[in-house]
């Protein structure tokens, strides 16, 4: 054959064979005896990873022949579990984990070059062998050290050592096996090793210690300790020649822990894989809500924003004939009929501003409001809204003052509709709020070139508790006369922050209120 032959391990065929262009596909189950033939021609060694023994099908072609490369291929998921897998899996030697898509001739010849860099090593290392024994002292010497030497160092080896005769019979048992094992070496001696460990399969061991009368043989074998409790060992059988009898030395080397270690580790790591599905399944549920309550709150604005455009109508006409009716426009009017006129014509404005404060609502809750940006002088803003409102403060006895604010006000570039807005409604509620005592009004700049505008009244104050709740909609304190829409501090709060700044208060019952408005030096989208 002028290619690599590939040895290929699955159930039936797998779409990936057609890749290599070589090779036989050989059940994983088959006894090592059969299988060591098809190894023994085989340059590499490609296994299915899909059945959960692919790694027991791994570890027995190393035992058959450990200079054999061996490659499973498996699909993406099973394929990090795999290597999860390998990281609590000693004994296999370098293993290669591929993908369906990854086998092709190129990784054959590659998995083969390495399969012969081991096989000439191997040569290379028997040779040398060969050559040490010509210069070994002389036979009786070389028995006599090696005697001496052996005996110590099976008795300090941390591992079983066993070994057998022909029969499968214990002829030696050092200290290491009777800890680990639990059988005293008199009562080992001489007994078939396979009662003592009771293997689980025996058929399994049973091929093992067959496969060691060839050569070396390892393998993984569940047995029993000397009091019933199961335990794992890995074990390594070679044929050795004593005093001119053929016999095998067992070394087993307890993994029963690991193992344990390694069970748990992967159950964690199922239960860690399910916890992240949950979350998963977690954070669709809270988006698809997200996305629900966004449609539910666009459904309330194009609600708050077509009952708002609906009603101004009807409620502009109410005012307007009251207006009309109060003028005698349509006939004297009795100082009982105005009076009540009058009431009717408050509560159609009070109206109207809750439709207007609705309306302005549903606009920034559905980002319909644009900035018009230009250079606003605070000051003159500020002087231009008290000479609006001194009517109103007049009529409630409150003194309007302006004080100085420290630094000056330099101009800012922003949007002076909004502003005036934000402030008309501070200084409104410190009038309505403030107890007839003086309100005081103040302009600063900032260290960035941005400005601070402080409405402050003397009235009763805003428990900490309600503080908060002040810049939700339709949420009134009554500190005084209840009037208002509830509607305000959040517009205006909203709009602050629509401009780039923000809106706070700092009040205590009996000490009135202070709100400032903190604007940056260039509102967003008010250029360089």
């Amino acid at each position: 054959m002028d290619g690599p032959r590939a040895l290929v391990l699955a159930a039936g065929d797998v779409p990936w064979r057609s890749a290599l262009g070589a090779g036989d596909a050989v059940h994983p189950g088959v006894a090592n005896d059969n299988l060591a033939a098809q190894v023994e021609g085989a340059d590499a060694a490609f296994v299915d990873g899909s059945p959960r023994e692919a790694l027991a099908v791994a570890r027995r072609l190393r035992t058959l022949d450990p200079t054999l490369q061996a490659v499973i291929v498996a699909e993406a998921g099973r394929r990090t579990e795999m290597e999860r897998a390998l990281l609590f899996a000693p004994g296999l030697g370098e293993l290669w984990v591929v993908e369906p898509e990854q086998v092709d001739a190129d990784l054959l010849r590659r998995a083969a070059s390495v399969t012969a860099q081991r096989r000439r090593f191997r040569g290379t290392e028997k040779a040398v062998a060969r050559d040490l024994a010509r210069v070994e002292p002389r036979r009786g010497e070389r028995a006599l050290v090696s005697d001496a030497f052996l005996a110590a160092l099976l008795d300090v080896l941390p591992d079983p050592v066993v070994s057998l005769d022909d029969d499968g019979n214990v002829l030696s048992w050092n200290p290491a096996a009777e800890a680990t094992i639990g059988h005293a070496r008199a009562d080992a001696l001489g007994r078939p090793l396979l009662d003592l460990l009771r293997p689980e399969p025996r058929e399994d061991f049973e091929a093992l210690l067959e496969a060691a009368r060839r050569g070396a043989a390892r393998g993984e074998v569940t047995y029993r300790r000397r009091a019933g409790e199961p335990a794992v060992g890995e074990v390594a059988v070679v044929p050795v020649m004593a005093s001119g009898h053929s016999v095998r030395a067992l070394v087993l080397h307890d993994v029963t822990h690991l193992r344990e270690t390694q069970s748990e580790l992967e159950a964690q790591a199922g239960e860690l894989e399910s916890q992240a599905a949950e979350l998963e399944m977690v954070n669709v549920d809270l988006a698809e809500r997200s996305a629900e309550l966004e449609r539910a709150l666009a459904t309330r604005s194009r609600f708050y924003a077509a009952m708002s455009h609906e009603l101004r109508t009807p409620i502009n006409a109410v005012i307007g004939y009251t207006e009309l009716i109060l003028e005698g426009i349509f006939g004297p009017v009795v100082e009982q009929q105005r009076d009540a006129l009058e009431r009717s014509a408050r509560a159609a404005r009070h109206l109207l501003e809750l439709v207007n404060d609705v309306l302005d609502l549903s606009k920034i809750e559905a980002g319909r409001i644009e900035v018009e940006v230009e250079e606003v002088v605070p000051g003159d803003l500020v002087a231009e809204l008290m000479d609006t409102v001194r009517p109103m403060a007049e009529e409630n006895g409150v003194a309007l003052e302006m004080t100085p604010g420290g630094s000056p006000c330099l101009p800012v570039v922003t949007d002076p509709r909004r502003v005036r807005q934000i402030v008309l409604n501070l200084l409104s509620n410190a009038i309505k709020f403030g107890g007839g005592k003086p309100v005081s009004v103040s302009c600063r700049g900032l260290g960035d070139g941005g400005v601070e505008i402080v409405v402050a009244d003397q009235g009763r104050g805003i428990d900490p508790a309600d503080q908060a709740r002040i810049f939700e909609e339709f949420v009134q304190i009554d500190r005084q006369s209840g009037t208002g829409t509830g509607l305000g501090l959040p517009i205006s709060r909203r709009l602050a922050q629509l401009l780039g700044g923000s809106i706070r208060v700092a009040s205590a019952p009996g000490q009135g209120s202070t709100f400032t408005l903190r604007l940056p030096a260039r509102a967003p989208g008010g250029g360089a």
